[in-house]
């Protein structure tokens, strides 16, 4: 973990999901539908410290059912092979959906109420995030593709989080290692300013490794 100028950041293997699925023998179609699988696999070689094999993880998800035609990598399917690795994972939402909607109508809480609560769950998440990262584990998050609204649905690792005061936590923006390189730039350690990251789309998937 580096403290200096209020960074905390984790050094994350980076794993391309052009590059991993073309030397990999891996069929050329999972290039671009593998953010889920790549990210997990740089969670399982940051904690196992070793390179997993990408065919191998693959192979086993789809085996598991993790992945979803039409849809993708489903969190559940996700944490169900991280737990296969010996890693203790979980997922978490951030937002009301309709059904916390409709529990909350029936109460006679009314729009405003749930507007504050919602903007509340995601800045649970938000300092979510950033505990884990303070503890050294990082998050896999949903996102639209390079945290532009509008975008297909993305999964990337944050691996740090940038503070302007090392004493309240108040945050900057945090760094995450993005899979998609289809220019074959280096995408590690990319940072996202708070304001760009709350276009997030607030799930994420939390992991330890005791």
């Amino acid at each position: 973990m580096n403290n200096n100028q209020k960074d905390m950041i984790i050094d994350v293997p980076y794993c391309s999901q052009i590059d991993e699925i073309h030397k990999n023998g891996v069929e050329k179609a999972w290039a671009n539908q593998s953010c889920g699988i790549i990210s997990l696999k740089m969670v399982l070689d940051f904690f196992l410290k070793e390179q997993i094999d990408i065919k191998e993880l693959l192979d086993k998800g789809l085996e598991m059912g993790a992945f979803i035609e039409d849809v993708g990598w489903s969190h559940i399917g996700l944490v169900n092979l991280a737990s296969e690795y010996g890693l203790y994972a979980w997922r978490r939402r951030f937002y009301l959906n309709d059904g916390d909607k409709s529990i909350f109508e029936k109460e006679g809480v009314g729009d405003p109420s749930l507007k504050i609560f919602d903007e509340q769950l995601e800045n649970e998440g938000i300092f979510s995030i950033r505990d884990s990262i303070r503890k050294k584990c990082p998050v896999i998050i949903s996102i639209p593709k390079n945290f532009e609204i509008g975008e297909h649905g993305h999964l990337v690792v944050v691996t740090g989080v940038k503070v302007s005061n090392l004493d309240t936590m108040d945050i900057e923006g945090f760094y995450v290692n993005d899979p998609y390189n289809p220019d074959g730039e280096d995408r590690k350690g990319e940072f996202v300013n708070l304001e760009k990251f709350k276009n997030w789309n607030k799930r994420a998937l939390f992991f330890r490794y005791l």
